[in-house]
């Protein structure tokens, strides 16, 4: 190598390591900004986009057909649609009126909860309106429901799919792997690469998650983009989340695209979620009870306070009471008729012990009175 070679490569080295050293310390300026500003910062956007309401078109794609054993096989849809209308005040209030009609057995399904019970209702096929289905104050399957038909879009701005990150993200055992500047569509973005190590168990086999997600902090530092999958396991999830509008730097919820997959792109479910509503709202606390849709409450309050008001419960009680009192009252019904059943089965009895002494008394066979 010539001296004239050696010393033109020393001079592009010179040049090219201020600019690494500069580059090192942006991403380490970066990192910094993350996770300073991160965590705090899901807690807002989880609190903001839990108080919405509007209507999603739900296109669900699965390849192969979704297997459903009570349909026979060549009926069983390859494209499902939804259209459901939700209102959140989460985490206390949530209510999905989802639109089926793809469905074999309802038209139109309602899962709803509030401070006091959950309940849901539905329209079966030719049905001309809803029907209670379940009316529970401990609101478990109901809560449940809700959640399973409104995080994938309702969550999206702070969720990667299944995972909710503020809950996530302040653990020990999740650790940012790396922190990199991205440009999108003129937007400057952050890319997080992340691994999360949980105990497997009964309910985790996982044993946690890797993989990354981008996030704007022009825009609260909600969610663009993810891909991760399970540390054990052969599935991958992928999804987009995009925004248009806004209120106070919050961008409203446009579109969002999920997909699982294997890992080797077979046996896929896509699943595209068009918002043609939302905004941020206060939905009023009435808007979740039965009373909503022009059926008895479940509760009635004492003093002549109405269910559904302002209050939402009885005067002077916390929700925990209300669904206490309410818990109750279904203990005593199911008494009553458990001993009603009872004298029922007494007075059988006596009766047919009478029967059989009248039948010996005459002569006859006690075994066939």
């Amino acid at each position: 190598m010539s001296r004239k070679t050696i010393s033109t490569t020393i001079l592009v080295a010179a040049g090219l390591f201020p600019i690494l050293a500069e580059a090192l310390a942006d991403d380490a300026s970066l990192r910094k900004r993350v996770l300073a500003e991160y965590p705090q910062a899901l807690e807002r956007i989880e609190a903001k986009y839990g108080r919405a309401q509007g209507v999603v078109h739900l296109e669900r794609v699965s390849v192969p057909p979704k297997y459903v054993i009570t349909i026979p096989r060549e009926e069983r849809p390859g494209t499902e649609i939804q259209d459901l209308a939700f209102m959140s005040r989460l985490p206390e209030m949530a209510r999905v009126v989802a639109q089926l009609p793809d469905s074999k057995l309802n038209d139109e399904f309602v899962t709803c909860f509030n401070a006091r019970y959950g309940f849901r209702l539905a329209k079966g096929k030719g049905q001309s309106a809803l029907a209670v289905k379940s009316v529970d104050p401990d609101r478990e399957e109901e809560v449940s429901d809700a959640f399973r038909f409104l995080m994938p879009y309702l969550g999206a701005p702070y969720s990667v799919m299944h995972l909710r990150l503020p809950r996530y993200v302040s653990l020990p055992t999740f650790r940012i792997v790396d922190v990199s500047p991205v440009s999108s569509g003129g937007n400057r973005l952050v890319r997080i690469t992340f691994d999360l190590s949980l105990r497997v168990n009964e309910k985790n086999t996982s044993g946690g998650y890797e993989g990354w997600f981008v996030v704007s902090p022009d825009e609260r530092w909600v969610v663009r983009e993810y891909e991760y999958r399970p540390k054990k396991g052969k599935v991958k999830w992928t999804g987009s989340v995009e925004y248009q509008g806004g209120s106070d730097d919050y961008p409203f919820l446009k579109r969002v695209t999920t997909k699982s997959a294997l890992l080797d792109g077979t046996d896929s479910v896509t699943e595209t979620y068009d918002f043609r509503e939302f905004r941020f709202a206060e939905v009023p606390e009435n808007e979740f009870t039965l009373s909503a849709f022009g059926m008895p409450e479940l509760l009635d309050p004492p003093g002549g306070e109405k269910a559904g008001s302002a209050s939402g419960r009885p005067s002077g009680t916390t929700p925990s009471a209300a669904v206490s009192r309410t818990s109750n009252a279904w203990v005593w019904y199911v008494a009553i008729g458990f001993g009603s059943l009872a004298a029922a089965i007494a007075l059988k009895l006596a009766s047919s012990r009478l029967a059989a002494r009248g039948s010996v008394a005459s002569g006859g066979d006690p075994g066939s009175a």
